[in-house]
């Protein structure tokens, strides 16, 4: 955009990409109907191949440490190993897969 490129034909983009993340969907009835309180801060963490999750479960452990009340909903991909090694480690916090 800096160098002169139309705002109207960028997209922000993550990983992952597709269609079925871009459906809007109630965050408090989310966190409802996954066991979390709608009340405290929940951080959302996504991991897994290519060396992402390097570190991971580092940050995990500063996080709640440091916010006693925080809620951490983890996305491990496909990554069953990594699925298994966190939930492991954080018996509390959310995983999810198969994304």
């Amino acid at each position: 955009i800096d160098v002169g490129i139309d705002p109207s034909t960028v997209k922000v983009t993550g990983i992952p990409i597709d269609n079925k993340f871009e459906t809007p969907i109630n965050q408090k009835q989310w966190l409802i109907d996954n066991n979390l309180d709608p009340d405290n801060q929940t951080i959302l963490m996504s991991a897994g191949a290519f060396g992402v999750s390097k570190g991971f479960d580092t940050m995990i452990t500063d996080i709640l440490a440091k916010s006693a009340n925080a809620q951490v909903v983890m996305i491990c991909g496909k990554s069953k190993e990594l699925k298994s090694s966190l939930t492991a480690k954080f018996k509390s916090c959310l995983l999810y897969t198969s994304y």
